[in-house]
């Protein structure tokens, strides 16, 4: 969701429905119609297994870090 809050659709679609203040702001009524698209669950299943190796990869690499520096400071 935050992902596309942060999107340029849901951009456009908030400023549509801004008021024309000097401090900009969105009523609850426009965020409670603001219509979010949602993938399909097979790609949320296919995303959330990319971020999970994303992450175990991340660890991966911090760890071999880890490992090096202290090589490094034993020799």
């Amino acid at each position: 969701m935050l992902s596309y809050m942060n999107s340029k659709t849901a951009e456009r679609q908030l400023k549509l429905d801004m008021q024309s203040t000097a401090i900009p702001m969105i009523k609850t009524r426009d965020l409670e119609n603001l219509e979010i698209v949602l993938l399909p669950l097979v790609e949320q299943k296919r995303l959330v297994s990319l971020l999970d190796l994303a992450q175990k990869e991340q660890e991966l690499l911090q760890k071999l870090i880890d490992e090096k520096n202290n090589f490094h400071r034993q020799s």
